[in-house]
């Protein structure tokens, strides 16, 4: 299950998916986005419902495309119904439609002033104020080496390794 899910207009998706989803993701963050995280065959607008209502914070990207998009203004629409933390995040400038009015009453994370590494940085922190921290990462185990013997297939002249006890 992710922790943050991204809301953003499908004209928008290269910023999404080459800088912003990497960029969480190096964080710790598990992040969901449509195009990613719904697999073939299932009905994509209950998938995004559940997904919403079992995500701990929405982040939604804002640019004339997504103030435009219909879909935006319902997932936001359905996150707040969940009560779900919504961090708008700026990437272009925009004109916000009357059914997003209420955005701008939330603190933005522009990403069209600052360098987009301090962006990053206040966007992390502003998931971790409204409770959402990354996912700890497993610490890598080293395997123990076992001594490995040697044995040729007769007539092949390949070698194959195999692991003694």
């Amino acid at each position: 299950m992710a922790n943050v899910f991204i809301s953003y207009a499908r004209n928008d998706a290269q910023f999404v998916r080459d800088q912003l989803l990497e960029a969480l993701r190096q964080l710790g963050y598990t992040v969901w986005i449509d195009l990613e995280s719904i697999p073939g065959s299932v009905e994509w607008w209950n998938a995004i419902t559940q997904s919403i209502a079992n995500t701990s914070a929405v982040i939604v990207v804002l640019s004339p495309n997504s103030c435009a998009s219909p879909y935006v203004a319902k997932e936001l629409a359905h996150a707040q119904s969940c009560q779900r933390p919504i961090l708008p995040v700026l990437l272009q400038g925009c004109q916000l439609p009357d059914v997003l009015a209420w955005l701008r009453q939330v603190q933005w994370i522009d990403f069209t002033k600052e360098q987009f590494h301090s962006a990053l940085g206040r966007l992390d922190f502003g998931l971790r104020y409204v409770g959402v921290a990354p996912v700890p990462r497993r610490p890598l185990r080293r395997l123990p080496l076992r001594s490995l013997s040697r044995r040729s297939f007769l007539g092949t002249g390949e070698l194959i390794f195999s692991i003694s006890k």
